[in-house]
């Protein structure tokens, strides 16, 4: 799990890149805590990866990925 919510761009899609980059198969999570939905994220990654969105009560947004089967 890491926290990219108060870091300035580019740092959170560095850290979410390299944080998904070691995701080995299904059953490994990773779980990143941003101040808003990563979109640019997203769509670079929709092809291999799966993720939930929750939108926590502080108002930021909580990320849960795991590698597509």
């Amino acid at each position: 799990m890491f926290d990219t919510s108060r870091c300035a761009p580019p740092e959170p899609m560095v850290n979410a890149t390299i944080a998904l980059s070691m995701i080995e198969n299904q059953n490994t999570k990773v779980i990143m805590i941003n101040h808003k939905s990563p979109a640019g994220l997203l769509e670079k990654i929709k092809n291999s990866f799966e993720w939930e969105e929750i939108a926590m009560d502080d108002g930021n947004v909580m990320m849960v990925f795991s590698k597509l089967c």
